[in-house]
C-alpha cells in the first residue's frame, strides 16, 4: 500500500522553506547533530518519505481540510514548529 501524500517534490519545498527562514544558530544545531546540512538533507528527505511521517502529514491535511492548504501551512509554518522543538525533538530518534 502506498502512503505518499507528499511527494519527493513537495517534500523538497519544505526543506527548502526551512533552511531559507533559519538563522545560522538554529542551522548548527542540525551541523552538530548530522555533521553537515547535506547529512541533514539527507536524512530529512529519506524520512519524510517513510510511512509514518507520511501518515503524521495525513493528520496535518486532515486539520487543514486539504493537501494545497496543508502544504501552505507548512511552508509558512514549518521552521516555527520546528525550531520552537528542536532541542527536544533531536533527542527523540522517532523524530524524522
Amino acid at each position: 500500500m502506498d502512503f505518499t501524500l507528499f511527494d519527493e517534490t513537495e517534500i523538497h519545498t519544505m526543506y527548502d522553506s526551512m533552511m531559507e527562514n533559519m538563522n545560522d544558530e538554529q542551522k548548527k544545531i542540525f551541523i552538530e547533530r548530522y555533521g553537515s546540512l547535506d547529512a541533514f538533507k539527507e536524512h530529512f528527505l529519506k524520512n519524510a518519505v517513510s510511512e509514518k511521517v507520511q501518515k503524521s502529514f495525513a493528520k496535518v491535511v486532515e486539520w487543514y481540510g486539504s493537501k494545497e492548504a496543508a502544504l501552505e501551512a507548512a511552508i509558512i509554518a514549518f521552521c516555527y514548529v520546528v525550531l520552537t522543538t528542536i532541542k527536544s525533538k533531536l533527542q527523540d530518534a522517532a523524530w524524522i
